[in-house]
């Protein structure tokens, strides 16, 4: 594993922290149990792990879709979070400006006020104006995608929850995306919770991967990653890169048996 040569902003505050957390569904045995972690103010962070692991329901509790039955997690604030589903999820019925405007009117933003905020959340996936009508059955998956991350965008989050939002699609439009997202979060500065199962993805776009186990699920290691940003696509290339990448595998690998 290549030395640890950047660690996370010393400065930045801690925005979410869970201690100890743990979630049981009745009397099944538990999903996860005495998970622990921490996510810094503008920090992205990768979650890695096997299926089942329990990677999902810390970012559905984290979004308030679900509770723990023990343990804490507590968010300082009260930051605005927006989920991006593995599925785009987009509104058959509303165009793609239309659904980017779901949000909004959800939050009540005024009217008036709807379209700047949508131009800015379009013009920060790179979609084409000859493409902000069209409805989702006429878009590819990588153009529901981006869809799908703008209208999270429009709600100006705080915190940013991804579900592996880009596996469905192929490898070449898997590394751009991940390179436009890596590109808006250095802009934005929200912070990033990104579950995947992909762990050049993990290494990637993150200060730091988070890889569990399962059966209970568990944050067994936490590894810092020490590319600086901005990250070339160049990086995938480049042997040090593929060491840690290596060896987030292995680790996986070795908790999985």
């Amino acid at each position: 594993m290549p030395d640890r040569d950047q660690t996370l902003p010393g400065g930045a505050e801690v925005q979410l922290q869970a201690m100890r957390v743990g979630l049981r569904f009745g009397q099944q045995p538990p999903v996860l149990e005495e998970v622990d972690f921490a996510l810094r103010a503008g920090e992205f962070a990768s979650l890695v792990g096997p299926s089942g692991c329990g990677k999902t329901s810390i970012l559905r509790m984290i979004a308030g879709l679900a509770s723990p039955t023990s343990g804490t997690l507590q968010v300082t604030g009260r930051p605005r979070t927006a989920f991006v589903f593995q599925e785009p999820n987009l509104l058959p019925w509303r165009s793609v400006v239309e659904n980017i405007r779901l949000p909004l009117e959800l939050l009540g933003v005024p009217r008036g006020e709807q379209p700047a905020i949508i131009e800015r959340s379009l013009s920060l996936i790179g979609l084409r104006p000859a493409d902000h009508q069209k409805y989702p059955r006429m878009l590819s998956g990588g153009m529901r995608m981006r869809v799908s991350l703008a209208r999270a965008l429009a709600t100006a989050p705080e915190i940013l929850l991804l579900d592996e939002p880009f596996a469905a699609l192929d490898d070449m439009l898997r590394q751009q995306l991940n390179e436009e997202l890596l590109r808006i979060w250095q802009q934005q500065g929200w912070s990033a919770l990104f579950v995947t199962h992909n762990v050049s993805e993990a290494v990637f776009l993150s200060r730091r991967v988070l890889i569990m186990r399962a059966h209970p699920g568990q944050i067994a290691e936490e590894v810092e990653v020490p590319f600086p940003y901005p990250r070339s696509p160049d990086l995938r290339g480049d042997a040090h890169f593929a060491e840690l990448c290596s060896y987030v595998s292995q680790r996986l690998r070795a908790l999985a048996s």
